[in-house]
C-alpha cells in the first residue's frame, strides 16, 4: 500500500526526515570507510551496525506508515471521505435503474431535500431487455423503473423484494387497478407510477382519409410514408390485431400468417422509430404521414408547437403501457429507496412528471393537480379507460424469443 493513499502528513513528515538522518549517516559512514578500505583496511563492525540499523529502521517506516488510519485533515476535501465510505461500506448513494427523462430533480423534490449531499445516481437503460438482463445478472441497483410486460419476470425470478406499502405515505390514492398489475403471488412487488397510450399519430394534412384501424397501415394510399416502431412486441401485437388475433394467445400457425403480414407492410415503411425525438421530427418533417405506437408525449409536444396532427383510437383499441417501480432483492439502501418512493409520489411531484409528458399518473391526488386541459386532450380520465385501452401483458420466455426472432427476420428482410 503506497503511503498517497493515507492523510497523516505530519507522522509521515516526521518519519521521512528520521529515514534521510539516518541514510545520510549510512552514505557518509560508507564513503569514509571505503577510503579506509582503499588503504587495505577491513570494513569495521561500526559500518555493519549502522547497516543493520538502517534496516530495521526501512522495515520499521513501512510497517508503521501502512498500519496508520486515514484521518481526515482540515481542507481535505469531501470527495475523500465519500471514497473512504465507499471503500469500507459499499457506495453511499441511491443507485437507480431508470428511463431517460424520469430523472429530472423536480419528480423527487423531497428526496433531494432529504438528501442534499447525496443525489441519486441513474443508469439509463433504452429497453426493459437491457434492465432485466443487467438486473439479473446482480445489477447493483436500490431501484428499477420497467414495464408492466416485464413484471412477471422480475417476480418468478425471484429478483425483488416485496414492497412494504405501510412505508409509502400516498399508497391509498394509487389506482387500484394499476396497483393490482404489480401483484404476484399475494406480494407486491411493483408500485405503479406512469402509464400512457400507443396509437398511431396521423398529419391530418397530408392525408385525404384519416385511418380508423391498425390494419389501414397496410393502405396502399400510404406507401412510402408509414413509420413502424422498432419493437418486437408492439408489432406483433399490431399484426394480430389487424388479423383479428388475440395477440397473447398465438399459435405457430398464426405466428406464420403474421410473419406474412407483416412483411406485405415493407413497401408502405419509410423508417422505423425508436425514440421521443426521432419520431417527432420525423413526423414534424411530413415525410411521414401515419407513425405507428406512438406516445402521448410526442403527439402532445407536436400539437402544442402547432403541427396539424390527429392521435386517434383505432377500432380495435389503442394499446396501453404502465410502468412501474420495483426494489430489487440485493438492495443496498433500501431505506434511501423508500424515501424516494416518497418523493416519487408526492401529488405536485408527480403532476408535474405527467404535465411534463402529458403521461397518465397513478395517484388520483397527483391527477387533480395536473393541467386539466391536457387532461381532457389526453383522457386521462377516460373511464372507459379498460375497453378502449389494450395493455400490455407479461409474455413467457419462449413467447418472447419467438417474438423477437421473427422481428429480426422481418427487419432484415428485403422489401
Amino acid at each position: 500500500m503506497s503511503l498517497l493513499t493515507h492523510h497523516n502528513y505530519p507522522i509521515e513528515i516526521k518519519m521521512k526526515n528520521t529515514f534521510f538522518i539516518i541514510l545520510k549517516v549510512f552514505i557518509e559512514s560508507c564513503a569514509m570507510h571505503y577510503r579506509e578500505v582503499e588503504r587495505g583496511k577491513k570494513i569495521s563492525s561500526r559500518l555493519k551496525s549502522i547497516l543493520s540499523l538502517l534496516i530495521v529502521c526501512v522495515a520499521s517506516f513501512w510497517v508503521i506508515s501502512c498500519s496508520q488510519e486515514p484521518k481526515e485533515t482540515p481542507g481535505e476535501s469531501k470527495n475523500s471521505a465519500e471514497q473512504v465510505e465507499n471503500q469500507n461500506n459499499g457506495r453511499s448513494h441511491l443507485s437507480i435503474s431508470e428511463w431517460a427523462s424520469c430523472e429530472l430533480p423536480e419528480f423527487h423534490k423531497k428526496f433531494t431535500e432529504k438528501y442534499p449531499d447525496k443525489p441519486p445516481q441513474f443508469t439509463f437503460h433504452a429497453t426493459d431487455e437491457e434492465r432485466y438482463a443487467q438486473v439479473k445478472e446482480g445489477g447493483g441497483f436500490d431501484l428499477i423503473h420497467p414495464c408492466s410486460q416485464f413484471f412477471r419476470f422480475y417476480a418468478e425470478g425471484r429478483l425483488l423484494q416485496p414492497l412494504d406499502t405501510s412505508r409509502i405515505k400516498h399508497w391509498g390514492d394509487l389506482s387500484p387497478a394499476l396497483v393490482e398489475a404489480g401483484k404476484f403471488n399475494g406480494k407486491q412487488y411493483f408500485l405503479p407510477y406512469d402509464w400512457g397510450y400507443e396509437s398511431l399519430l396521423v398529419r391530418s394534412d397530408k392525408v385525404d382519409k384519416i385511418p380508423e384501424s391498425w390494419g389501414d397501415l397496410w393502405d396502399q394510399r400510404y406507401a412510402g410514408h408509414i413509420a413502424l416502431i422498432d419493437a418486437a412486441d408492439a408489432n406483433h401485437i399490431v399484426t394480430s390485431m389487424a388479423l383479428g388475433l388475440d395477440p397473447w394467445t398465438t399459435t405457430p400457425g398464426q405466428h406464420i400468417e403474421i410473419r406474412h403480414k407483416l412483411t406485405k407492410i415493407k413497401p408502405n415503411v419509410l423508417a422505423y422509430w425508436s425514440n421521443f425525438e426521432e419520431i417527432k421530427e420525423m413526423v414534424a418533417s411530413g415525410d411521414i404521414w401515419v407513425a405507428a405506437n406512438v406516445w402521448n408525449d410526442a403527439y402532445a409536444s407536436l400539437k402544442e408547437e402547432g403541427v396539424p396532427v390527429k392521435y386517434i383510437t383505432p377500432k380495435e383499441g389503442r394499446l396501453g403501457w404502465m410502468c412501474g417501480y420495483a426494489i430489487p432483492r440485493k438492495a443496498e439502501h433500501v431505506d434511501m429507496a423508500y424515501d424516494y418512493l416518497n418523493a416519487l409520489l408526492d401529488p405536485d411531484s408527480q403532476a408535474a412528471f405527467g404535465n411534463m409528458y402529458a403521461y397518465g399518473v397513478s395517484s388520483s391526488a397527483a391527477l387533480a393537480r395536473m393541467d386539466q386541459e391536457k387532461v381532457k386532450m389526453m383522457q386521462l380520465d377516460d373511464t372507459n379507460l379498460k375497453e378502449r385501452t389494450i395493455f400490455y401483458k407479461g409474455w413467457t420466455v419462449d413467447q418472447r424469443k419467438g417474438i423477437n426472432e421473427r422481428w429480426n427476420l422481418i427487419r432484415e428482410a428485403k422489401k
